[in-house]
């Protein structure tokens, strides 16, 4: 069924078409949107999407091949009907509206549906940011809050957007520029128009979304994981094993969660952190985060083996955090019927500090290596291994804010070897701490 239109349908259009958004290229700040509507309401599709007059066009997706679809078909088109409100359809099979949507019944097979309509400052709405799902289901109260919150994020990034976009073209000589629809994409001026617009929209960009996930987003998850916990504390000794189980799962989910957006909030963080190099022993910063491992290695039954290490000029907690992440990965991704173990090594060669983590885990497949590093990215579904998909893109990131790179060999069914590559300084000199030779953790 064709939403009818909203009664501001002229005006929404113009300020839609003023914006100048629509048929742009990707943009990462409205990528990070659409990622964090994943992450938060756990589906496996999300969208930024914008109803233009005859379509709906998505700025971002997740889990969705389709740029656009007829407007006919939007479910976000019935969304803007009511600025305020989240729409939820939490069966579309049961919804008169949609029972006989194509989007329903066929690809993408869409049965849950929760969308915030994306409200400027004159209050039009602009479309949504909205979760999709294939199985039938509902929202938590924080999770409606939550996207909420990330509509009113989109908003801010679509007014911020012009506003740079405009600044930026009258500092290229063309006050009217920003009405072209192409003027992103225009010669000459232009060009330094757009990476102006880009630094701009992005560095404000990111202000707003650490904000977001620092309190708006964090703050409930942690009520979720924190009170789940006091329950089974409490009332273990009264609850039934089954609801113990469902308090499992409410914490289990709530921490998911919660490692999801520590992840993503340190990724957001990398692009606007200067490196602070000091020459620093490396064996020392590996049994630092070894001991931040503690928990997990005696969970997993691992051992974690540093071998002689030598000094280096590097930024200490920014290598920290690479040699966290490939440690936990390297005991995660263990062996049936292995106990896990990890080795970490270093050297230098003529033009670089090399700083290895091997494990004996399940090993990678050539063709997956440089996939493996983008954002997101996942091997194994959850229910086989826990993760995000960013630890190896923080890794990656933070190897390029020191000018180098991260290389990866690996077997499969023999395990993998991560290698960190920090350029030298001018006059750095090779240095090994005392006590040679290889030591257990």
């Amino acid at each position: 069924m064709r939403a009818p239109l909203p009664v501001d349908e002229a005006r929404r259009l113009a300020v839609l078409h003023e914006l100048a958004i629509l048929d742009t290229p990707p943009e990462q700040m409205f990528d990070d949107i659409a990622q964090l509507a994943v992450a938060i309401c756990e589906t496996p599709i999300a969208l930024v999407s914008l109803v233009d007059a005859q379509r709906q066009w998505f700025k971002a997706r997740v889990g969705l091949d389709a740029q656009e679809t007829h407007r006919d078909l939007a479910f976000c088109a019935h969304a803007i009907l009511h600025p305020d409100e989240v729409l939820v359809i939490g069966d579309a099979q049961a919804d008169e509206r949609f029972v006989h949507n194509d989007l329903v019944t066929g690809p993408p097979g869409i049965r849950f549906y929760a969308g915030a309509p994306i409200v400027v400052r004159g209050g039009e709405a602009m479309g949504t940011v909205c979760a999709i799902d294939q199985v039938p289901r509902t929202l938590t109260p924080q999770q409606h809050g939550a996207m909420l919150r990330l509509a009113r994020q989109a908003a801010r990034l679509l007014e911020l957007r012009m506003v740079a976009h405009e600044a930026s073209c009258e500092l290229a000589g063309d006050p009217s520029a920003h009405r072209a629809a192409d003027a992103a994409s225009a010669p000459g001026p232009a060009e330094s128009t757009t990476s102006v617009e880009q630094l701009a929209a992005r560095n404000l960009t990111q202000l707003h979304i650490l904000h977001m996930i620092s309190h708006d987003v964090r703050e409930p998850v942690n009520t979720i994981c924190n009170f789940s916990k006091l329950l089974q504390r409490r009332y273990g000794d009264v609850l039934g094993e089954e609801a113990l189980q469902y308090l499992a799962f409410v914490y289990d989910g709530g921490a998911r969660i919660r490692t999801m957006l520590d992840d993503l909030l340190a990724l957001v963080r990398l692009d606007g952190t200067s490196v602070t190099r000091m020459r620093t022993s490396l064996r020392d910063l590996a049994l630092a985060a070894v001991a931040d491992l503690a928990s997990m290695i005696e969970r997993v039954g691992g051992e974690v083996v540093c071998e002689e290490l030598p000094w280096a000029s590097v930024d200490r907690t920014l290598l920290r955090l690479v040699l966290q992440n490939l440690i936990s990965n390297g005991l995660k991704f263990a062996r049936k019927g292995a106990s896990p173990k990890v080795v970490i090594s270093g050297g230098r060669d003529e033009t670089h500090w090399c700083i290895s983590v091997t494990d004996n885990g399940i090993g990678i497949a050539p063709q997956h290596h440089e996939r493996l590093f983008a954002e997101f990215s996942r091997l194994h579904s959850r229910h086989e291994y826990e993760g995000t998909g960013l630890g190896l893109s923080i890794c990656r990131r933070i190897a390029e804010l020191h000018g180098g790179h991260l290389r990866l060999r690996s077997e499969l069914g023999v395990g993998s070897t991560f290698t960190l590559m920090v350029p030298l300084q001018e006059g750095e000199a090779p240095g090994l701490p005392r006590g040679a030779g290889a030591q257990p953790c």
